[in-house]
């Protein structure tokens, strides 16, 4: 099944997360959520280049900002869920700290 395959990808990957940032400092690291960084693009986007290192290039930020959409797309409900897939993320998002605050609802 091939939204089987993609969830259990998904979550390897956020396994890969949880164990990439187990190793590293807290300042080698950065959070960021797409929530939050379509809420404040011009804050978050100016934290993401401190945090790489990047020098303001004037007109970056907000040309950057020009070209973002307004909310996080849900392409999840482009299809149906069987609920034992439901239940499987509902039970692995928890365990990773780099999805808490999402859900599947």
């Amino acid at each position: 099944m091939v939204l089987k395959k993609a969830i259990d990808h998904y979550f390897e990957l956020a396994h890969v997360v949880e164990q990439t940032r187990q190793q590293l400092n807290p300042e080698e690291y950065h959070h960021l959520k797409i929530e939050g960084f379509l809420k404040n693009p011009g804050q978050e986007l100016r934290q993401l280049c401190h945090f790489t290192g990047m020098p303001d290039q004037g007109d970056y930020v907000e040309a950057c900002i020009s070209i973002l959409y307004g909310k996080p797309r849900q392409s999840r409900w482009k299809i149906s869920w069987p609920g034992n897939l439901i239940e499987q993320g509902r039970e692995q998002i928890p365990k990773y700290p780099c999805l808490r605050g999402y859900e599947f609802s």
